[in-house]
């Protein structure tokens, strides 16, 4: 039975040691930011209580205890799946609410009724990507290229269901295995030029002869790979390259699929939009679609919040998981600002979280599932990278 108390508890649960100290600290960063402007809410006290999970699933059980114990009112955290699922099952058995800010493990809200996800899965992605393809630019043909682990092939094969399903067609999915090293795509990129449908090709052509779009229009049988890409004739019957992978390892993906001469446009899934990586998109990936990680909005509900604060006091919240902790901390500011302070009442706000915009994105909370469904694209357009909005999901359940 809960009953008010003096004092708002916000738990936050963090590895602060251990193999992923270096995260957890950026979690203690982005929720202590967001916290420092608000001392109080509604004249009520605000505590942010902090536990070191010590990088260990078994930690974050009792860590979670512990909070339970000394009587928080809500608990954020930790970084990874694995001792987040953990603390989200401690949680959510004693009856407060959790809220994931990182994790991207499929299914972490099935726990139970005071679950939620704030990050994206690789499936909200995925199902997003498929919409935008198909159904606001139309694209009807696709090829992918994804790294060879869960990610990449749970990104993969939803993505092919739902294009589908929206009257595109997948024409090959490939894979890699991601290693930081690997620089020859070669194999993949042949795979996707042999399965594209046949470029029409111009008067003065040679014929092609046995391989169709695998080689050049000069007839040749046993192609040099180092001179191979210069002789190719170009595809342009594939609208869009899905590039599922870490944002260097797709950029020299996408330049080797500019090399082999496969006219098309490219998604990205991931952080690509990093200013890090910016000038060797703007050389090759110029009009491609990738999905936003870092909002940049000034003027929408939760920016009128924190945006100012944030710019104000000259916080240096870079990394995704300091956004990502900010975040977390700001929708529950939000929430708790609205008069939810019971754990019923706080999973009820929550579960009507609609467009709010934070550091790292937007948020839109799917009452059904308790996960954030907000997905949003940016074009790199003249060597700027241009906000598109796009989100079906999202306007389904205003």
């Amino acid at each position: 039975d809960w009953e008010a108390q003096p004092i708002i508890k916000i738990g936050l649960l963090t590895p602060l040691t251990g193999i992923d100290s270096d995260k957890g600290r950026e979690l203690l960063n982005g929720g202590s930011a967001a916290l420092s402007n608000y001392p109080e809410i509604d004249g009520i006290p605000v505590e942010l209580m902090v536990e070191d999970t010590e990088s260990s699933p078994i930690q974050a059980i009792l860590k979670t205890r512990k909070l339970t114990n000394e009587g928080v009112d809500v608990i954020i955290g930790p970084v990874f799946g694995g001792p987040t699922i953990m603390a989200a099952m401690e949680s959510n058995a004693s009856g407060i609410p959790f809220l994931a800010p990182t994790a991207t493990d499929v299914g972490i809200p099935l726990i139970g009724p005071f679950v939620f996800q704030l990050n994206q899965t690789p499936v909200a992605k995925a199902e997003a990507l498929a919409d935008f393809a198909a159904g606001t630019l139309g694209f009807t043909a696709s090829a992918i290229i994804a790294s060879e682990d869960t990610w990449g092939d749970t990104v993969s094969k939803r993505f092919k269901q739902e294009f589908e399903k929206k009257g595109g067609k997948v024409l090959s999915a490939e894979y890699f295995k991601p290693s930081g090293n690997v620089y020859n795509y070669n194999e993949q990129i042949i795979n996707i030029r042999e399965h594209a449908p046949e470029t029409i090709a111009s008067a003065e052509s040679l014929v092609v002869f046995g391989y169709g779009n695998t080689f050049s229009d000069t007839l040749f049988i046993k192609p040099d790979l180092e001179i191979f890409p210069l002789r190719l004739k170009p595809v342009d019957t594939i609208d869009c390259v899905l590039i599922s992978a870490e944002s260097k390892e797709a950029v020299r993906i996408a330049s080797q699929i500019v090399e082999y001469k496969i006219n098309a446009f490219f998604l990205g899934d991931s952080d690509w939009s990093t200013e890090n990586i910016s000038e060797e998109l703007v050389l090759i990936l110029d009009g491609s679609y990738f999905i936003s990680s870092m909002n940049d909005q000034a003027d929408n509900l939760g920016s009128s919040y924190f945006k100012d604060d944030f710019r104000l006091k000259k916080f240096e919240l870079l990394s995704f998981v300091e956004r990502k902790g900010y975040d977390a901390c700001a929708i529950l500011i939000h929430c708790l600002a609205q008069g939810a302070r019971s754990p019923d009442a706080l999973v009820k706000k929550l579960a009507t979280v609609r467009d709010f915009y934070g550091l790292s994105s937007r948020f839109t909370i799917d009452p059904e599932t308790r996960t954030n469904m907000a997905v949003d694209f940016v074009q790199l357009k003249d060597g700027e990278i241009v906000k598109v909005y796009h989100n079906s999901a999202s306007s389904n359940n205003k």
